[in-house]
């Protein structure tokens, strides 16, 4: 893991890209020579692709995705946050896309809604302008009695835009490449969709139950 994190750091497009450029040998690409030689590093010590490779790199952008605020995720322009825009990179070849997507199912066969949340894509479909929990902090209506209604409706169109944007972004990244790719990436694109809805379905009862 402190190999991947000395390569990334904090500006994730160009190592990842070089990273996966290199060890698939997809195109040469020209790079510093610190950063090849963290790359051959890799390679000599046979990485392989899922989870001595790929799984690291994934595991670092999923944590920079958890920090990022709610807040900064769905205010303006989510492709400003360097973690969600990199994601573009695990979808241009069948085996990263593969990987990628095996990344993101939860690890426990008895899996809960709450893990599939946790996963990396589970990330990004759940924001949202709600706390996660009481002790959280609120970026919006922290205060609501004491703020005017036009404060709030500016608010309510704010984080509506962000979301707005956060869905369309989701579209781009996933579906469209993931359903354009063969047929194994298409059945697990779909599988964990599957997996999702029924982890989840244990909520739709409650939301019954309770005449929600």
């Amino acid at each position: 893991m402190l190999l991947f994190e000395r390569l990334i750091g904090e500006n994730f497009d160009a190592p990842i890209s070089y990273l996966i450029d290199s060890y698939f040998k997809i195109h040469p690409s020209m790079y510093n020579e610190a950063e090849y030689s963290l790359v051959k590093e890799l390679i000599n010590q046979g990485e392989s692709l899922s989870q001595k490779f790929m799984y690291p790199i994934l595991d670092i952008i999923s944590k920079a995705i958890q920090d990022e605020t709610t807040y900064t995720a769905i205010s303006g322009n989510p492709l400003s946050v360097p973690a969600i825009r990199s994601l573009k990179h695990f979808l241009v070849q069948e085996d990263i896309t593969e990987s990628f997507l095996l990344y993101n199912f939860p690890k426990s066969s008895t899996a809960r809604g709450v893990d599939y949340s946790r996963t990396l894509i589970g990330r990004l479909l759940t924001r949202s302008c709600i706390p996660e929990s009481e002790l959280s902090i609120s970026h919006y209506f922290e205060k609501p009695s004491r703020s005017s209604l036009m404060s709030i409706q500016q608010w309510k169109a704010e984080f509506g835009k962000g979301l707005d944007s956060l869905q369309s972004l989701g579209y781009l990244i996933y579906l469209n490449p993931l359903l354009k790719q063969g047929p194994k990436v298409k059945h697990l694109t779909v599988k964990w969709i599957g997996d999702c809805l029924m982890a989840n379905s244990g909520r739709a009862k409650i939301w019954t139950n309770e005449r929600i």
